[in-house]
Order: structure tokens, then C-alpha cells, then sequence
């Protein structure tokens, strides 16, 4: 799987990521690092999630909504899968914290292949918060076709996933996709 650096305009490396920094790495240092995680984090609980929920975020990064995620979730219902492990280690470290790190008992997977089977846990919400963002066009379709595999092994029964990304993700077609894959342009794909 290749990542596209043109979301950030950064390069896909550790290196980056200590140089840049991660929140500028992620995407959206200052106050637009706290705005799309509370965004991420209202949308879930307003559409369902629950504190006894088990929950999956997909490209977890630095824990941007995973905070939240994390604090309002029950002991152990919070599941990370990012494939940078320096993002998953500033995020407990900087932004969520070695207490409630403690308490709240995340679990992570360092992963660029999307390998929900190392959970334990099957998940009824899931977000891919602008994963397609970074994926390269020609990999667009394979974390639905995992998605699909994934759904009827490793997630609960009518599990309710999130995913956004950006435009050229609308125009996948043919995609397997548990359920309905219901894709919105958004306004700068018509231009």
C-alpha cells in the first residue's frame, strides 16, 4: 500500500514526523487540531456510539479524536490501527497521557495492512477519519475489499463504520463493501 503525500505535502517517514512534527504531520496543528477532533468525536456520539461500545479507528495517528474517544469510551473499548508507531507513542504520550493511559487501557496495532484479526475485540463503530486522503487513487479500493473480509470475521454483526477522504475516493466504483457504499462528490470534484 502506498501512501500520497499530497494531502500534507509531507514525506511518509519517521524522520518526517520528528521534524515536522506530528499534530503538522497528521494535518492540523493549532486550532484545527482540537476542532476536527471534537467534529470526529461529536458525529460518533450523535450518531450512536455508545460508552460500552467497542470502537476502531482506523489510522489512528496521533490520537487527534482518539482522545475523546478514549476518555468517554469504557476500559478497553478503544482500538487503534495506525502504521506509524512514533504517532501512536506522541499521541499517549502528548495528547491522551500515561494516567489515563493507565486507566482507560487502549489497544494499538502498528499496521500498514490493515490488520484488524490482531485485535481481540470486535468493534460496532469504526472511523477511517481521511484515510483515503493518504492513500494513493490505486489503493483506494483496498481497504474496502478488507473491509469486507474483515466485516464478516473481526467485526460485530451491523458493526457502523465512518470513512471519509477526499474527492477521487467518490468516484471508486465496483468497490465490495459491506452493506451500501454511498460516496458524495465533494464540490471540488465538479469543478
Amino acid at each position: 500500500m502506498k501512501l500520497s503525500g499530497s494531502a500534507t505535502g509531507l514525506d511518509d517517514t519517521r524522520e518526517e514526523i520528528h521534524e515536522s512534527g506530528y499534530r503538522r504531520f497528521v494535518g492540523g496543528a493549532g486550532d484545527y487540531w482540537e476542532l476536527i477532533g471534537q467534529l470526529q468525536f461529536r458525529f460518533l456520539v450523535d450518531h450512536g456510539l455508545a460508552p460500552s461500545e467497542t470502537f476502531v479507528d482506523v489510522g489512528c495517528g496521533a490520537l487527534r479524536g482518539g482522545v475523546k474517544l478514549i476518555r468517554y469510551l469504557a476500559p478497553d473499548r478503544y482500538l487503534g490501527i495506525d502504521k506509524h508507531i512514533e504517532l501512536i507513542i506522541y499521541g499517549v504520550a502528548n495528547e491522551l497521557g500515561i494516567d489515563q493511559y493507565r486507566e482507560k487501557r487502549p489497544r494499538f496495532v502498528v499496521s500498514e495492512g490493515f490488520e484488524f484479526h490482531r485485535f481481540d475485540a470486535k468493534p460496532a463503530f469504526g472511523i477511517a477519519q481521511s484515510l483515503f486522503t493518504h492513500l494513493a487513487a490505486d489503493d483506494v479500493a483496498a481497504p474496502a475489499s478488507l473491509a469486507e473480509r474483515t466485516h464478516r470475521s473481526r467485526l460485530r454483526r451491523n458493526a457502523a463504520w465512518v470513512v471519509t477522504g477526499i474527492a477521487w475516493a467518490a468516484e471508486v466504483t465496483n468497490v465490495p463493501w459491506p452493506g451500501r457504499l454511498t460516496t458524495r462528490p465533494s464540490r471540488s470534484s465538479s469543478r
